[in-house]
């Protein structure tokens, strides 16, 4: 696995500190998105499901939490409307690789803070981070 050497220099340490609750079904995708993140300087926690998501962010602190939408168990919106309806304030940014840039924000907008492709480039990941911080 070469995620540091591939990681662009200026981005290494740029998000020192943030806590991350990581959803997301997929090994591989979880895996390389953990590396990226502490690479970056983030504090990474892992969730599985929508499930599981959910009984974290209720008792652990976390400063954003990114939330695949499509998982077995409880899918993020299912995760995200839970939270929400539990009062739950903090970032939640959504990854998909299924839906349309132009049609999430009308499905998600009142939900997740913001919105991310997959597959997601590490610029992009640091610096939607960056804007919620």
């Amino acid at each position: 696995m070469q995620v540091q050497q591939d990681f662009p220099p200026l981005l290494r340490g740029v998000l020192q500190g943030l806590r991350i609750l990581l959803v997301e079904d997929a090994p591989d995708s979880s895996y390389l998105l953990t590396r990226f993140l502490g690479v970056a300087g983030a504090i990474v926690e892992t969730a599985e499901d929508g499930a599981e998501a959910v009984s974290k962010a209720n008792h652990l602190l976390h400063d954003v939490i990114l939330m695949d939408i499509q998982m077995p168990i409880m899918d993020g919106f299912t995760a995200t409307r839970i939270l929400r309806e539990r009062g739950y304030q903090r970032p939640i940014v959504a990854l998909t690789a299924s839906a349309q840039p132009w049609e999430f924000p009308r499905v998600g907008r009142t939900l997740f803070d913001a919105y991310l492709a997959k597959p997601i480039s590490q610029r992009a990941l640091v610096h939607a981070l960056m804007a919620l911080r």
